[in-house]
């Protein structure tokens, strides 16, 4: 019985797509050296640049990562792409004190 399933939809093949380390690394420096050149503070740069690496290693394949990186340079990112986005914006921005 032929199996109708794709390839890529298998749960095993889901770790393989992830964005690759070196490519998180470049996006971390890029991040880093574009937060200094705005005059932040090295240790919020850091703490900022980490939560998006790691948010975009959670919300994103390596497939519609680059997708997206083209798209952007192209000013055409797609809704889907602009809300991760902003998901990772709202996740790593600096959250003032609680409020006790």
């Amino acid at each position: 019985k032929p199996r109708n399933k794709s390839p890529t939809a298998d749960p095993e093949d889901a770790f393989a797509a992830k964005v690759p380390q070196s490519r998180l690394d470049d996006v971390y420096l890029d991040c880093f050296q574009g937060c200094q050149a705005d005059g932040e503070a090295e240790s919020l740069c850091t703490k900022t640049c980490k939560c998006a690496i790691d948010q975009i290693a959670t919300l994103f394949t390596a497939e519609e990562f680059e997708k997206m990186l083209n798209d952007t340079a192209q000013n055409r990112m797609s809704p889907a792409d602009n809300a991760k986005m902003g998901k990772i914006s709202l996740a790593c921005r600096v959250s003032p004190p609680p409020k006790t």
